[in-house]
């Protein structure tokens, strides 16, 4: 029975993209670049904005949480400690329903899965992350569009109950 569901943050919550651009800290291969997020430090996280969808996701997951009384959380990664800081800080302001023990923030993203139990369902945006997280004996979906995983969410939390 799963009673614990986890979102990821950054491509899920937050609009990494965007904020990677804002800071032009892309470097020219497309992939971030890490030197100049560590200098920007927790301001980066900080000040990320919301995904649309990521908003709408968030408020349909709570409605739901409404209904089906699981524990939410949150399973992320970023291996420096502002960066750690700067998503806490994230997610008070803007997440105030989620309690922070309920916050899970590891150095980087395979090590999501050593919080993998057969109660926990993860939504990330990454395949490599939910497959592993399966594979470990866990439960996720693949974030698309927000209304797709919530439609799958609802339906897995139905199935709970029979």
């Amino acid at each position: 029975m799963i009673n614990e569901i986890y979102l990821d943050m950054d491509g899920v919550l937050t609009n990494w993209d965007y904020q990677v651009d804002f800071y032009n800290a892309r470097k020219q291969t497309g992939k971030a670049n890490w030197d100049k997020i560590h200098k920007i430090g927790a301001k980066f996280w900080i000040d990320m904005p919301w995904l649309v969808e990521g908003h709408d996701l968030y408020l349909g997951v709570l409605e739901l949480q409404k209904k089906y009384n699981f524990k939410l959380g949150i399973l992320s990664a970023i291996y420096f400690n502002s960066g750690k800081r700067g998503k806490r800080y994230w997610l008070e302001c803007n997440c105030p329903e989620i309690n922070q023990e309920n916050v899970i923030i590891c150095d980087r993203s395979f090590h999501k899965i050593e919080h993998a139990k057969p109660n926990r369902l993860l939504i990330d945006d990454k395949p490599e992350n939910c497959n592993d997280f399966v594979k470990a004996g866990s439960n996720a979906i693949l974030y698309t569009t927000y209304k797709e995983v919530l439609h799958k969410l609802e339906e897995i939390l139905q199935n709970n109950e029979k």
